[in-house]
């Protein structure tokens, strides 16, 4: 059965919310049988749509299916996300995309579920199905020096279309994890390649994975409970609905942090940046990548998106000791102060 007419029935509905079967024969120029066939195969792919006897369909919502119709109709941009690939399953949405690396900017893959999503330092993503998991390509006329702010705009784009689309008060978590309640409920991955010759950004994949929906804990130690760090957007709100409007608005919200990027506007980008993140003034563990973990308060952010530290002692006081973080990892850790 063609994909295409299932996406212009999805469209006619966005448009219309009850159809009958001479409408949709009319605007699609297939036979009602044919139509018959694509809303009772919509139906059972889970989408709510009514039969009204002797008045036709009425399409009550879209249950979370993915859908390139609800998205193109809930876009707001002019690049990013107008050429959309769905796909049921896929190892990773990033490095699928790896292999178009020659599309346009703004095309963008989404996956149903990932088989083998991957962090930060190549750790596992758990992605199940139903969650958001999509990636897409950016080409933005940027310095090499200004590529961590691909991340920040990301980062930026995700934690304000989760408070605008499902009303919750997020936090990021530096430099790229999306929090609600010191646990994770989304992690952004960046990767880039670089022109070596004019020492600019070639082209950059950013990948983004959402739990919508509470995880399981067969993928972990019994060590380690998924409910005790992380967290998803059902389990906070109890509702559904979210999944196609919440990735449209964060294309949207992308491409406007891009463009303000390229435009030079980076302290902007930065104040919002910093007025987001979750850690001011808390307690962390720094992890750097060959040295000792310590503990620190973070006491701010500095005009290149350095994590500004003072280094705690022994007995957990503050030191005179100042530490500006940039490629090291800092694991939230919850202290009472004293």
């Amino acid at each position: 059965m063609s994909q295409l007419l299932k996406e212009k029935i999805m469209q006619a509905f966005l448009e219309k919310s009850i159809l009958t079967g001479g409408e949709l024969e009319k605007k699609l120029g297939v036979t009602r049988s044919a139509i018959s066939k694509v809303i009772n195969s919509l139906i059972q792919d889970g989408l709510n749509i009514e039969t009204i006897p002797r008045k036709g369909y009425k399409f009550l919502d879209d249950n979370d299916i993915l859908s390139k119709a609800t998205i193109d109709f809930n876009i707001d941009a002019k690049k990013y996300g107008k050429q959309i690939e769905i796909l049921d399953s896929v190892d990773s949405t990033n490095l699928y995309l790896k292999n178009l690396i020659d599309a346009n900017e703004g095309y963008t893959v989404i996956a149903d579920k990932q088989i083998g999503g991957m962090g930060r330092k190549g750790r596992k993503f758990i992605s199940e199905k139903g969650g958001i998991y999509f990636s897409i390509l950016l080409k933005p006329k940027i310095e090499v020096s200004d590529i961590k702010f691909l991340t920040f705009c990301a980062a930026l784009s995700v934690a304000e279309s989760i408070k605008s689309i499902c009303g919750i008060d997020v936090g990021i978590k530096w430099v790229n994890d999306i929090f609600y309640d010191s646990k994770k409920l989304c992690g952004i991955s960046t990767d880039a390649t670089l022109c070596l010759e004019s020492m600019t950004l070639k082209s950059a994949i950013i990948g983004i994975g959402i739990n919508l929906h509470p995880l399981s804990d067969n993928d972990f130690s019994d060590t380690t409970q998924i409910q005790n760090i992380a967290t998803d957007i059902f389990s906070i709100t109890r509702q559904t609905g979210f999944r196609n409007k919440l990735i449209a608005k964060i294309l949207s919200s992308l491409e406007f942090f891009i463009d303000k990027l390229v435009a030079g506007k980076k302290l902007e980008i930065l104040s919002l940046y910093k007025d987001n993140i979750c850690v001011m003034g808390s307690v962390v563990k720094v992890i750097p990548v060959n040295n000792a973990e310590y503990l620190a308060r973070v006491i701010g952010l500095n005009d290149n998106g350095e994590l500004k530290v003072n280094k705690l002692t022994d007995d957990k006081s503050l030191s005179n000791e100042i530490q500006f973080l940039s490629t090291e990892e800092v694991s939230i850790m919850v202290m009472q102060d004293e």
